[in-house]
């Protein structure tokens, strides 16, 4: 029941997902460029 209430679209999770992992690689890079400038 409890698996049953779990939402349905896994879509919205998945580009959540996408968004942090880009963020993160963007937020990274940044750092780095910053760090060796």
């Amino acid at each position: 029941m409890i698996l049953e209430a779990a939402p349905v679209e896994p879509l919205p999770i998945d580009a959540t997902a996408t968004a942090v992992l880009v963020a993160s690689l963007v937020i990274t890079a940044v750092w780095l460029a910053y760090l060796y400038r």
